[in-house]
């Protein structure tokens, strides 16, 4: 029996094919999950930037009377101060139902493509109840 001169120690072209193919969707999946890391990263500054602006505009709330709330009650709009004047807030000032000096203040966020809106009760006297966050939205 004659001997094949042919080697067998290497690889062939579809071997060497294949191996490419998956190294490619490998190199493909690893970029797009850094892509998506950043992403994240980034709405979830975004978010933050989103509470601190509301904590910040909630406490001016805070600080109302009963009186004054019931001087604001209403939709208002406004932009906050540099370095974030890209920011939009709309407040919503409104008597319950139950009435006797409750407010429903809605305070809703909005930056570039994202917005998250705040919900809470104040009394007569100005004191903040039952604060309430709703999530991000993005668009």
């Amino acid at each position: 029996m004659a001997r094949s001169r042919l080697s067998v120690d290497g690889f062939t072209l579809l071997e060497a094919l294949v191996a490419l193919a998956i190294l490619g969707v490998l190199v493909v999946v690893g970029v797009e999950s850094v892509g998506l890391g950043a992403s994240a990263r980034v709405r979830s500054a975004e978010y933050a930037d989103l509470r601190m602006l509301s904590e910040r505009k909630l406490a001016e709330v805070a600080t109302l009377s009963g009186t004054e709330l019931q001087q604001i009650a209403g939709e208002h709009e406004g932009r906050f101060g540099p370095p974030l004047e890209d920011a939009v807030w709309e407040l919503n000032v409104a008597e319950t139902e139950a009435g006797n000096g409750l407010y429903l203040i809605v305070l809703r966020v909005n930056r570039e493509d994202a917005s998250l809106t705040v919900s809470t009760y104040a009394n007569r006297y100005g004191e903040l109840w039952a604060q309430r966050r709703s999530e991000t939205e993005t668009g």
